[in-house]
């Protein structure tokens, strides 16, 4: 199992200027490891919704990178958005 940790620690390595969305459980440990909080959207509370959310952001902004950390219930509750990000 890879740890939300090690993933966070990874990926601030690399993130540059992207905006960040974190959700559920990595939500609540993302603060500690971003040193760009403006940059970050925060939806806690909106399990489910986020990969819909992080899609109308990328839409909106097609010249920023959008990084969504979402978990697996999260995304089973909004299955359907699968096919419309590969649509796009």
């Amino acid at each position: 199992m890879i740890r939300v940790e090690d993933v966070f620690r990874t990926f601030k390595e690399k993130r540059g200027d992207s905006i960040v969305i974190p959700t559920g459980t990595s939500g609540r440990h993302w603060g500690d490891y971003t040193d760009n909080d403006k940059r970050d959207m925060n939806l806690g509370g909106a399990m489910g919704q986020t990969t819909s959310a992080a899609l109308g952001l990328a839409l909106s902004l097609p010249d920023e990178k959008v990084v969504l950390f979402d978990s697996e219930g999260a995304l089973l509750m909004n299955l359907g958005i699968v096919a419309t990000i590969a649509g796009k």
